[in-house]
């Protein structure tokens, strides 16, 4: 017997005749409505080790039984759990998942909607379809069966009626209609369908699994694409193997936590010359190595509230550390404190460091240059270098050098790169606000490979540019780079606001 419940998104009313589906469709405005509990069959839809055969088939499906979940955490008593869960699952607010777990436990229908409800929604609609035309002519309404599967899949009457009847009995199905584009038909054979017998036998019809595959190939490729970009499941995966990418990802590792090997907002990031990798953490002072392959090695501490700005490691393997206006030296390996760079007379307080290929080190307080010989005499200062070269006055805000000596920084203000000689004068400037390629938008770090590449992070990634400030690539990255440097060996490494450390293997120039 069919049961009759009203659409929560246009009100109208919905037959329900009884299946295992927890997710149907409206027919008139095509929302993708939860079935109340109470229409729904006794038992208990569950997935016991179901196959995924390469297409996402069993994480579809494990959506339907998480709102069963989210129930079941209601009726418990954690509502606020299954609440977060929700949103989690669909992308609603906060009030929208509140009402709907209400509407829930009180056994109503509710749709589902938000940025995150998409591929829930598709298993809502088009697999119920395929699902909703077995029950449809097994309850003896079978001409409403073919019509629906002709809407669904483009075949002519006969083809529908044979496949309807085919579905019905359990038998294998071709799919070869003018939506379903390949060279060859979809043969979907009892073989097949064995391998997913565990599902069938948990309320997963063949019919089910059809209709996936289906869809899946009418809307795989876009699924697919939204899952490799910034934030999605398959982001890392295709950063490893993408073909046309600038730079491929070769290591990725961290997570937030304040224990060994997690990170808590860290910023910098340097390398040693055997490749072993130091992180530190912005104000809590906790400076973390490991080894090339990302596996921790050890902890140490410098300060708490340390507001650590800058950091870069020498072939001594001596860290060379900004934090609190000063620049101190540590054992990389072991954090034993080596001392204390000596300041200028009018003691400025310094923002950033880093180290010139001879050896030097040239050392930023404001808009005034410092540069250090290896035995810590100040061999030269200049002042207001970014009001000499741009007419406005703006702090250094980061420092890079290449392999000549060139030093690189860039302004916040008006959101440029400025280049400068191994001797402070300034050579040229490129960059301006926006999101556009070369302009930049809340710009991070800079980092110079050993070709002479630019690298610039801001929000919306790595910008490329060739020593001359014209604009090559952008590397697109899981959370904004805070830190970079480049290894001997033209290895790009990053540390994120996703607290996410990163190994990018760079090309050679064309």
């Amino acid at each position: 017997m069919p049961e009759i419940f009203e659409c929560p998104s246009c009100g109208a009313p919905l037959n329900h005749i009884q299946s295992d589906l927890l997710i149907t469709e409206c027919p008139y405005c095509h929302a993708s409505v939860i079935v109340p509990e109470s229409l729904r069959p006794n038992q208990a839809f569950s997935q016991p080790n179901l196959p995924d055969l390469g297409l996402g088939i069993g994480t579809l499906i494990n959506q339907a039984e998480q709102i069963k979940q989210i129930v079941s955490i209601a009726q418990s008593g954690n509502k606020l759990e299954a609440i977060k869960r929700f949103r989690e699952l669909t992308g609603s607010g906060l009030k929208e998942a509140k009402d709907a777990v209400e509407a829930l436990m009180e056994g109503k229908p509710v749709t589902l909607t938000g940025s995150s409800a998409a591929q829930p929604s598709s298993y809502g609609s088009s697999t119920n379809q395929i699902e909703n035309i077995i029950v449809l002519a097994r309850s003896g309404n079978k001409l409403e069966a073919i019509k629906r599967y002709r809407e669904l899949t483009g075949l002519g009457l006969k083809e529908s009626k044979d496949s309807v009847e085919a579905l019905v009995e359990g038998k294998p199905v071709n799919f070869n209609s003018v939506q379903v584009t390949q060279t060859e038909p979809l043969n979907i054979s009892m073989e097949t369908a064995k391998k997913v017998g565990a599902a069938s036998a948990a309320g997963c019809s063949l019919a089910g699994i059809l209709g996936l595959i289906a869809i899946l190939l009418l809307t795989g490729i876009p699924i697919l694409f939204a899952m490799a970009t910034p934030g999605g499941p398959l982001f890392s995966f295709w950063s490893r193997i993408n073909p046309t990418a600038f730079a491929q990802l070769d290591l990725e590792f961290g997570s937030e936590g304040t224990g060994n090997g997690l990170l808590d907002d860290a910023r910098v990031i340097a390398v040693d010359p055997s490749g072993n990798i130091l992180v530190g953490d912005y104000d809590d002072g906790r400076m973390q190595r490991f080894d090339e392959n990302g596996t921790f090695q050890t902890l140490w501490t410098i300060q708490e509230d340390a507001y650590l700005s800058s950091l870069f490691i020498d072939q001594n393997n001596i860290a060379y550390m900004v934090y609190r206006g000063d620049l101190w030296r540590y054992n990389s390996a072991t954090g034993d404190l080596l001392g204390k760079m000596d300041d200028p007379e009018d003691d400025p307080y310094f923002d950033y460091a880093a180290q010139t290929p001879d050896g030097d080190i040239i050392a930023a307080a404001g808009e005034t240059l410092i540069r250090y010989a290896p035995d810590g005499q100040i061999t030269w200062q200049i002042e207001k270098i970014i009001t000499e070269a741009t007419g406005d006055s703006d702090n250094i805000n980061a420092l890079a050098l290449d392999g000549l000596g060139n030093i690189y920084t860039f302004t916040t203000f008006d959101e440029s790169v400025l280049k400068y000689s191994p001797q402070g004068k300034f050579i040229t400037r490129w960059g301006s606000p926006g999101d556009e390629e070369g302009q930049f938008s809340a710009m991070q770090a800079i980092a110079i490979d050993g070709y002479g590449r630019v690298y610039v992070s801001d929000f919306h990634g790595i910008q490329v540019f060739d020593r001359d400030g014209r604009y090559i690539d952008t590397i697109t990255t899981q959370g904004i780079a805070f830190g970079m440097t480049i290894h001997q060996n033209n290895t790009l490494y990053i540390v994120t606001s996703q607290n996410k450390i990163g190994r990018y293997v760079l090309p050679e120039p064309d």
